[in-house]
Order: C-alpha cells, then sequence, then structure tokens
C-alpha cells in the first residue's frame, strides 16, 4: 500500500513512493534532511526521464549537473532545466552544509519550499493537476505550528513577489495559536510575522516581480 501522500504515482520506480513519504514525515522535524531526500527524488526523476527518451551521455554520471546539462536542450514537458537546476541548488546547501555552520531550522522554509516544487515536477511529467498535500505533523500542537508556517509562506509571496498591499493583512486574520507552543516556536513565528510586516511596508507601490519563465511557481 502506498505510504506517501503526495508521491504514490503509477508507473513509476518504488523509490519515488519511499523518498517521497521519507521527505514527508521529515519536512517538519528535519527539513535538512528532508532536502536530501528531495534531492533524491530529483535524482531519481532525472533517471526516470532519462529512460523515456533518447539515451542520455552525461560526462559524468554521478553528477547530477552533468546530467542535467545532458537531459535535453531546454525543457521536458515544459518542466525548464531552470526548475530543475533550482531545486538542486536549494538542496546541495542542506546536503553539503557543515555541522554547525546553520541551524537544522534554518533549512525549514527552503524544506517546504522545494518539496512542493518537486511534486510539481513529477505531477506535470505524469500530465496530473493533483495539490499537494501536507502531512500531518505529528500532534495538534505541531500541525498548527506547521500550518501557521505555510500560511506565513504564501503572505510572505505574495508581500516579495505579487507586491500585495493588502497580503499583510492576513496575519492578523489567522486563527490564535494553541497553548503548548514553545517559546522557540513562538519567537520564530513572531519574527516571521514582523519581517513581513517590515517587507510590506518597504515594497508599498512597488511592481510585481517579473515572473521567471524558467521556474516552475511553488505558491
Amino acid at each position: 500500500m502506498p505510504s506517501s501522500l503526495n508521491f504514490a504515482f503509477p508507473d513509476v520506480p518504488p523509490a519515488v513512493d519511499t523518498l517521497g513519504a521519507s521527505a514527508e514525515r521529515l519536512i517538519y522535524v528535519d527539513p535538512d534532511l528532508a532536502l536530501v531526500r528531495i534531492r533524491q527524488l530529483l535524482e531519481v526523476f532525472v533517471a526516470h526521464v532519462s529512460e523515456q527518451g533518447p539515451a542520455v551521455e552525461a560526462t559524468d554520471e554521478h553528477n547530477l549537473g552533468s546530467v542535467l546539462s545532458a537531459l535535453l536542450p531546454t525543457h521536458v514537458r515544459g518542466i525548464s532545466h531552470g526548475t530543475l537546476r533550482t531545486i538542486a541548488r536549494a538542496c546541495n546547501e542542506a546536503v553539503h552544509h557543515k555541522v554547525g555552520h546553520r541551524a537544522t531550522d534554518a533549512f525549514a522554509k527552503v524544506a517546504r519550499d522545494q518539496i512542493q516544487a518537486i511534486h510539481r515536477v513529477w505531477t506535470t511529467w505524469l500530465g496530473q493537476t493533483v495539490p499537494f498535500r501536507w502531512p500531518d505533523a505529528g500532534s495538534t500542537v505541531a500541525t498548527t505550528v506547521a500550518e501557521r508556517h505555510v500560511a506565513l509562506d504564501r503572505i510572505e509571496h505574495q508581500v516579495d513577489v505579487v507586491r500585495s498591499d493588502r497580503a499583510v493583512e492576513e496575519i492578523d486574520r489567522l486563527p490564535k495559536l494553541p497553548v503548548g507552543v514553545t517559546a522557540k516556536d513562538l519567537a520564530l513565528l513572531r519574527l516571521r510575522e514582523t519581517s513581513i510586516r517590515r517587507a510590506s511596508d518597504n515594497h508599498q507601490g512597488l511592481p510585481p516581480v517579473p515572473a521567471d519563465p524558467l521556474a516552475l511557481e511553488v505558491l
């Protein structure tokens, strides 16, 4: 029986379901390791696509960048090299970061963004339009905190990219956090809210950021 909420696709290597389930379990508790799994999902995607089309000759079959360069000149079924490379770069920082150089939770937002991105890559390739479903964080409090971060991700995107002057008002409409949220989680959420509010003030009157034609929208 499939174990992943988002990567249990038919007619793909079984590793997709296994790695997807692992990334979903790790996304809240160990986001840097989740990014390792996301990179592996990308590697499986590249291998799978290579098997479906003309043979790919790469200078180093173990070098993801080399394989991506050899895969196709520009894109495959609407999935651009830019999109794949963006995921690879984001994951590589977690894969190669030195212990003590960066706190594990510093990768939390990157992991949330990239698990959605790699899901979009797979569903686009397979011709599906299935929305990403966030896994349960394991407890009511943890799930609420995780959902709050996802909501702030969305608001932050509206402020930084869309340049919406009203998006910041959504922060005040978010539900109250339950009793039991740790001081560390609460401090991080408040810091993010303050940062988004300041960014909204700074961006007032500025035009939207031009869309990158090589990247798939995450949010």
